[in-house]
């Protein structure tokens, strides 16, 4: 079956029950895992308190720090605006997004895939969104990148649509897109802008007319219009150095990006070392050497009946339990990191060379003219599955930042597989192959959706807040109830208190105000100067009390705030400030639970 044909009229009639089942997917994973989302001591809550403020006047960058497009608060203020604010009010945008994200994707795969195999990947996509992490797609760590994401499938989706018949609406549809996503989350706009360079020039190549470039730029001008609006308001109100350099933290020549944020990339996966590049092609070599051993073994045992099959497995079948049996150190190894090598098989971290062995393929078929109109959309698929998770090009992987990027991934995926079980079953009848098919691909979904599966019970202390209910840790709902009515008495007592350094739950569930415009100082955020700027803001507003948490960022490179960064803050904390209370035992070390100092200011 050629996936740009037309579909028939018996295949539109049977449409609604893959995407009933993706809904049933999605509302079924969401009752599953309910509240059991998100991490309450970093960044999950804090656009809640973003959203509350700008309800309460606040301006967005000018009196609220916040590194990403101005889209996302602004349309939650207003979903807000016209309904309680609660907890799941915020659950249930964030999984409208969800739904509307999957069904997209499953629409999407349909160009390249047949509808089963679609429906698979979409399935995959909807299971890695419901994790008991700050990566997931109901109370993520910022909802800009599940909004993000969106935009850009939807740009990609509208961008292979215009590729298959040519209407301008669709290239229209898909600059609105980028648009959007500029404005949400900016290197999902720049993918889309790039994905939209790239379609542009590449036809241009193969027109070679002035009159159709004009008219598809034109096709892109109402996104990129809506765009410049957008940030163009904001600069007015305040600057565009001030949104660059004191709000975006990715911004070349920022304070962040001079000290920590090379080696925040480097950690995130984006780096190109010769090693690293091995290192991923080596996943794809594994990964295909497994999967071709597997599609063999699933022909010998469907076309010989099951002989050569047990003979092929019988050896390495004794000799895999007995080491996994043994208490050898070498075994418990293996044991320990059997998952993680399980994963590279089915998502190897190294996808990027699939999309580049796509693109080049593409490529290489499109340069014969009667090909071009077939391919383009690969090349546009891989373009945009290479752009758009380029800060994790050498570890894209279907857990933590990975989940926001790797639908187009994951379509590549499925292709490939799929290419190389028909290669392997060749000489079959035709039901053989599809039957030898239909088997790899379900144990390949098996494996990957087992892996992924969510798993609510490592979350498993119910919270109870004026804003609804959410699951957490231990530490957190014990604590954070004592934390919550200490600010809301120092709120009624009309003493200002400041909660350092990531902690912006706080805010939102005591309803009260961050004294200064950073309510969230990660490190790498306030450069020198501006540390004394913040120090500024808390003596202007004559805070009473500081609350300083032990919460860890080992992934910037800097764990503990006043030891390893922001130093000048907690040296003047120190001086000014007595430690008057604790909640719970403060510890400073990694994974310690969670815990809370509280420091007054000094009588004197």
């Amino acid at each position: 079956m050629n996936p740009f044909e037309q579909s028939t009229d018996a295949e539109r009639s049977r449409e609604w029950i893959p995407r009933l089942a993706l809904t049933s997917a999605v509302v079924g994973l969401a009752w599953y895992t309910w509240g059991h989302w998100g991490d309450l001591q970093v960044d999950c809550v804090w656009e809640l308190y973003i959203r509350e403020a700008i309800v309460r006047g606040k301006l967005l960058y000018r009196d609220i720090w916040y590194p990403y497009g101005p889209l996302t608060p602004y349309l939650e203020a207003a979903v807000l605006a016209f309904s309680t604010h609660t907890l799941d009010t915020i659950y249930f945008l964030g999984l409208s997004i969800a739904l509307i994200s999957a069904q997209l994707v499953y629409s999407l795969s349909k160009r390249f895939l047949t509808p089963a195999q679609s429906l698979l990947v979409a399935m995959l996509y909807v299971i890695q969104g419901f994790q008991p992490r700050i990566f997931n797609y109901i109370l993520p760590y910022t909802y800009a990148a599940v909004l993000g994401s969106l935009f850009g499938l939807i740009c990609l989706y509208c961008s292979v649509r215009f590729l298959e018949t040519g209407r301008k609406a669709n290239l229209i549809l898909a600059g609105i897109a980028a648009g959007f996503a500029l404005l949400t989350k900016q290197e999902f706009g720049m993918a889309c802008v790039l994905l939209l360079a790239f379609i542009v020039f590449v036809r241009q190549l193969n027109l070679r007319s002035c009159a159709q470039l004009l008219r598809e730029l034109g096709c892109c001008a109402p996104g990129a219009l809506m765009t410049l609006i957008g940030y163009g308001w904001f600069v007015w109100q305040t600057s565009l150095s001030f949104i660059l350099f004191h709000n975006f933290m990715i911004t070349p020549k920022t304070y962040f990006m001079k000290t920590l944020g090379a080696q925040f990339l480097v950690n995130q996966g984006l780096l190109f070392t010769p090693k690293s590049l091995m290192a991923g092609a080596g996943t794809i070599v594994a990964a295909f050497i497994f999967w071709y051993l597997v599609a063999s073994s699933l022909r010998l045992l469907i076309a010989h009946r099951f002989a050569l099959f047990r003979l092929a497995l019988v050896v390495p079948g004794a000799a895999a339990a007995a080491s996994f049996l043994s208490p050898h150190p070498l075994a418990e190894s293996v044991r320990s990191h059997l998952p993680e090598f399980v994963l590279y098989l089915v998502f190897p971290f190294g996808a990027a060379w699939l999309a580049i062995g796509m693109l080049a393929y593409a490529v290489l078929k499109m340069t014969r003219e009667s090909h071009f109109e077939r391919w383009m959309p690969y090349a546009a698929l891989a373009v945009f599955a290479l752009l758009v998770s380029a800060r994790l090009v050498v570890r894209i992987i279907p857990f933590e930042r990975g989940i926001y990027c790797d639908a187009p991934m994951f379509i590549i995926l499925i292709i490939c597989l799929v290419k190389l079980v028909e290669w392997v079953t060749e000489s079959l009848l035709p039901g053989q192959r599809r039957l030898v098919l239909g088997s790899a691909i379900a144990l390949y979904a098996f494996v990957l959706g087992m892996l992924m599966w969510p798993h609510p019970e490592s979350l498993p202390n119910r919270l109870s807040t004026d804003l609804g209910t959410i699951y957490t840790r231990e530490a957190e709902a014990s604590l954070f109830p004592e934390m919550i009515g200490y600010l809301k008495l120092k709120h009624a007592e009309r003493k200002s208190v400041a909660v350092l350094p990531e902690a912006p739950a706080f805010y939102a569930f005591s309803g009260t105000d961050s004294p200064a415009r950073w309510f969230d100082i990660p490190p790498g955020v306030l450069s020198p100067e501006e540390e004394q700027v913040f120090i500024g803001n808390l003596e202007h507003a004559h805070v009473d009390s500081i609350i300083v948490t032990n919460v860890s960022t080992f992934d910037y490179g800097t764990p503990y705030f006043g030891l390893d960064y922001d130093r000048i803050i907690y040296k003047w904390i120190v001086e000014h400030y007595e430690v008057t209370r604790y909640f719970g035992s403060f510890v400073r070390e990694h994974d310690a639970p969670f815990a809370a100092v509280v420091y007054t200011r000094k009588q004197s």
